[in-house]
């Protein structure tokens, strides 16, 4: 996992996070390489110094289709995501918001 700050400006900050992942399913032979690339977007919120808007994109690039991944396209997933993080130190925050995927799928899947 490579995670770095894309960019950091007086209005928002915007953080870049690259996975590669390899995926095994019980009972099957070859490997899933999956690259899942996220871009996230904070917002600090002027009225509440201690929270922020978060705006997230994640795509999954699927460069290996085992004949039991359902899914054969190059982009797999995307997600994205909106919430609001809440800093209570240095160390620690938490977030909520609202997650959704998509699936990237045949039509007769």
């Amino acid at each position: 996992q490579l995670s770095w700050y894309a960019y950091k400006g007086p209005y928002f900050q915007m953080d870049s996070r690259s996975r590669l992942e390899e995926i095994k399913r019980v009972g099957e032979a070859p490997w899933q390489v999956l690259l899942r690339q996220q871009f996230l977007f904070r917002i600090p919120i002027d009225r509440w110094p201690a929270h922020a808007l978060l705006l997230s994109e994640s795509l999954f690039f699927n460069f290996k289709h085992p004949q039991w991944v359902q899914n054969n396209s190059f982009i797999s997933k995307n997600r994205a995501y909106v919430g609001v993080e809440t800093t209570l130190s240095d160390e620690f925050s938490y977030s909520v918001g609202y997650m959704n995927q998509y699936i990237f799928r045949h039509p007769n899947q």
